[in-house]
């Protein structure tokens, strides 16, 4: 899975998840990745490394959004 081009799979819509947040390295490489619904969940940061770090969210049927994410 290349960050940021992650899809909501069969499985995760018959688990009710209608969208995926996907942590990535700068360089793109996924460390995590987890189906969610509703409007919030939560990505444990504490044992990443100081740095930069993008999280893409895809819900369903709409373009990804792409944040960066700054562990210090």
């Amino acid at each position: 899975m290349v960050c940021g081009y992650a899809q909501t799979s069969a499985k995760d819509r018959r688990q009710g998840f209608i969208a995926l947040a996907t942590l990535c390295i700068m360089l793109g490489q996924v460390l995590s990745t987890r189906g969610f619904s509703g409007s919030a969940t939560e990505l444990p940061l504490g044992n990443l490394p100081a740095g930069t770090y993008l999280l893409t969210v895809q819900v369903e049927g709409q373009a990804p959004s792409v944040q960066r994410v700054v562990v210090e």
